[in-house]
C-alpha cells in the first residue's frame, strides 16, 4: 500500500506514513528476533525504541492525511489519531507499570480498529469509496 495504495490511500503523504509504518514493524520484528541472542541489551533496544517510534510517527502521518478528506475517511484518520492520543496519555499515566492502564488499553484497541479501517479502504470498500469521491 506504500508504494502504489489505491484511492483515497493514494495521497504521499498516507503512502509515506503508511511506508513509515511497514518498516517500523519490520524493524520491530527484527529487533525482538536479535535481543533473544544478545547478551547487551542496550543496543539493540535502542533500535527497539527508534522502530517502534517509527510506528507512531507513520501513524500519525497516515492520521492527518486522511483527516484532510471527506467522509468515511475523515472518520477513519480521526479514529487512528484518537488511538494514537490515547496510547501516548496512557504511556504517559502509567506505562511501566505491570498492569496497564484501562486508558493504554483502550488506546491500543482504538489504534487497531482505525488501522483496520485503513486496511478496509485499501480494500476498496465501494460504499466507503463513494463517500471518498463525493
Amino acid at each position: 500500500m506504500a508504494a502504489a495504495g489505491p484511492r483515497p490511500l493514494d495521497a504521499r503523504l498516507t503512502r509515506a506514513g503508511l511506508g513509515l509504518q511497514a518498516v517500523g514493524g519490520l524493524s520491530v520484528a527484527v529487533v525482538f528476533a536479535i535481543l533473544n541472542w544478545e547478551e547487551n541489551l542496550m543496543g539493540p533496544l535502542i533500535l527497539a525504541l527508534a522502530a517502534i517510534g517509527a510506528i507512531l510517527l507513520g501513524c500519525l502521518v497516515t492520521g492527518l492525511s486522511l483527516l484532510r478528506s471527506t467522509g468515511p475517511v475523515r472518520a477513519v484518520g480521526a479514529v487512528v489519531l484518537v488511538g494514537l492520543l490515547l496510547v501516548i496519555v496512557g504511556n504517559v499515566v502509567g506505562g511501566g507499570q505491570v498492569t496497564p492502564p484501562a486508558i493504554l488499553l483502550a488506546g491500543y484497541a482504538v489504534t487497531g480498529l482505525g488501522l483496520t479501517g485503513v486496511a478496509v479502504l485499501a480494500l476498496g470498500v465501494p460504499r466507503l469509496q463513494e463517500g471518498a469521491s463525493a
